[in-house]
């Protein structure tokens, strides 16, 4: 309901203004420019990215609640009337295709683009070999559960083991599966969450019994919780050949395919984190050749995953693909995007990727990474595949940066029927241009901040929101078409 006092600044404002591992096999005399370098497994024991970070951020403080900011709903109610566990389904996204954004409990919620998600994964609960929760990171989540069911977002708990014998302990043993169950179903309930995703990674036994215990998980989740579901973080490749992915994916309501991670701390030569092609190991290798049957049954339940993050090297040279002096950082895209502008972003034709180098403290320093362009590449790969969808690692590591929601708009939310720019603050859904947004322009009135940052109200990107946008809304009043 609108106050007296809105509409006397509603009027006032009218008057005024009448977004590898690569380890090469044998020295090659070819140019790096020309060959891509042939990747193999990485190390048994090398931790996979995610266990990776949450590792790098074990002493963090609980972030995602304290850093939490209303950007674009500042005024939406609570989520608790709109249902509970599965409630979700009376608040329908309005997305052409899934797109699954992992929020760890250190990273910071306040530039999510909620319009542009269809799920988030809250990064999460530890568990031990016996089923038990260990760290549930300050869980609920009160301010993201809210938000997210406004805007339409499930939010699936994410369960996360790393230790090879606490995965054999729990995996093992199915008599502990009923254990962890129901721990999972008393923070789903107390966070009306709307699902699980397991995150559990390595190499061992344990791999066996993943299509038997996710299998149990699945049936208990649709049982207890009818609506609710169950997601698995695949890996890209099976370097092991050790997983029967076809069985996995049959056991589970979708796979989340973590296609990154093929460069890093381990490699001999830098290299793109996500090569959509090129070499022997890439994007398209993994959903073509390692989920080929499941590409071939059933692709809709298949989520690309994409980096948000780049690899740093000190390397012997400036030349794409040199050999590695050390590894240094996963530096986020909001540092890498602005920084490749500022030495030069050049793009690897072979991998579809974009990197830098520049010369520093006396020697050559190169980054990998995804940007927009590499990332559009990525999604229309995916849905030329007829997947599921895409995601991301991770939620945040984009900061205000408009590029990459861009994108995701294009491919998944512009197409759709019931969408319009105008349509600012889209609610729960209500594909409805109303004094909701005429309200976002005016509070937002004035020149963008420097770019590149998102910015609300400015309906034809003119990097001002001004009294064009002002008339878009205007002219667009009422039911999206």
């Amino acid at each position: 309901m609108l106050h007296t006092s809105t509409f006397i600044v509603v009027s006032a404002a009218l008057g005024c203004v009448v977004a590898l591992s690569t380890e090469t096999f044998a020295a090659r005399s070819e140019s790096p420019h020309h060959i891509f370098p042939r990747a193999v497994a990485k190390p048994v024991d090398h931790l996979g990215l995610h266990a990776r970070e949450l590792q790098g951020h074990v002493l963090d403080p609980d972030k995602v609640q304290s850093d939490f900011v209303l950007r674009f709903h500042e005024h939406l109610p609570p989520s608790s009337e709109q249902g509970g566990i599965a409630g979700i389904a009376a608040c329908p996204p309005r997305l052409c295709g899934t797109v699954f954004g992992f929020l760890p409990y250190y990273a910071s919620a306040a530039d999510i683009r909620w319009d542009l998600l269809t799920h988030v994964g809250c990064f999460s609960m530890e568990i031990d070999g016996n089923g038990e929760i260990t760290n549930s990171h300050s869980w609920p989540w009160t301010n993201v559960i809210n938000t997210a069911h406004a805007n339409g977002v499930k939010v699936i708990l994410v369960a996360t083991m790393f230790n090879t014998d606490n995965l054999n302990s729990l995996l093992g043993d199915s008599t502990k599966w009923s254990t962890f169950c129901a721990n999972m179903k008393m923070k789903m309930i107390a966070g009306s969450a709307d699902g699980i995703n397991i995150d559990f990674e390595g190499s061992g036994e344990w791999v066996s019994h993943m299509p038997e215990f996710l299998a149990y998980v699945t049936n208990f989740v649709h049982t207890q919780m009818p609506g609710s579901e169950v997601t698995f973080d695949g890996p890209p490749v099976d370097w092991n050949s050790e997983w029967n992915l076809p069985a996995v994916a049959n056991a589970c309501d979708g796979i989340f395919v973590m296609a990154y991670d093929f460069y890093g701390s381990w490699s001999v030569t830098s290299g793109p984190s996500a090569p959509l092609t090129g070499g022997f190991y890439n994007v398209k290798y993994a959903i073509e050749t390692q989920y080929a049957s499941v590409l071939v049954s059933s692709p809709q339940k298949l989520i690309l995953g994409c980096p948000y993050y780049g690899n740093r090297w000190a390397t012997t040279s400036g030349s794409a693909y040199s050999s590695v002096i050390a590894w240094e950082d996963y530096p986020p895209y909001s540092t890498l995007e602005p920084q490749s502008q500022t030495y030069g972003v050049q793009w690897d034709a072979i991998s579809q990727t974009p990197w830098y180098a520049y010369f520093s403290g006396g020697v050559w320093r190169q980054v990998w990474f995804d940007n927009a362009q590499s990332f559009d590449l990525k999604i229309q790969y995916a849905k030329s595949k007829n997947l599921k969808g895409i995601g991301m690692w991770s939620l945040g590591q984009d900061g205000a940066l408009p590029g990459m929601w861009n994108k995701i708009a294009a491919n998944y939310r512009d197409p759709c029927a019931g969408y319009c720019a105008a349509d600012i603050v889209p609610g729960c859904g209500n594909h409805l241009v109303n004094v909701d947004d005429l309200l976002a322009v005016i509070n937002h009135w004035g020149i963008c901040p420097p770019q590149p940052t998102l910015c609300i109200g400015d309906i034809n990107h003119s990097q001002s929101v001004n009294v064009d946008d002002l008339l878009a809304v205007i002219n667009s009043w009422g039911p999206c078409p």
